[in-house]
């Protein structure tokens, strides 16, 4: 999975680039302050988030995901780049192994996603 970083004023040209290799966020940019603010949105500490998925059944309220997960990838990219003033795009990368696999409908999205980013 790739994430690409933009200015939201600055008709979405690409200023910086994160990847996710299993267990670590790669970054890379062409400006050192900004390599530095990406850098910083994937510092490893648990990210809150509100999402349903996540929570057992019948439970409400937040959510933490711990660092080393793709899920804690997509999440800290989305919640922490508004807060340094960018916005961020997921890219997925296959590696061969693309399309709809009826005898893999057993996986739940989450899984699939999981499977192709690695």
């Amino acid at each position: 999975m790739r994430a690409e970083f933009y200015r939201p004023d600055d008709e979405g040209v690409v200023v910086g680039v994160a990847w996710w290799d299993g267990r670590v966020a790669h970054v890379e940019s062409d400006d050192d302050r900004t390599r530095s603010v990406i850098s910083g949105i994937f510092r490893a500490t648990p990210v809150v988030v509100d999402d349903a998925s996540l929570r057992p059944m019948g439970a409400r309220g937040e959510a933490v995901l711990q660092p080393g997960s793709l899920d804690w990838f997509r999440a800290a990219a989305a919640s922490r780049a508004r807060q340094e003033g960018l916005q961020v795009r997921f890219v997925p990368e296959a590696g061969g192994q693309g399309g709809w696999d009826p005898a893999s409908a057993y996986r739940t999205f989450r899984q699939a996603v999981a499977r192709m980013a690695v």
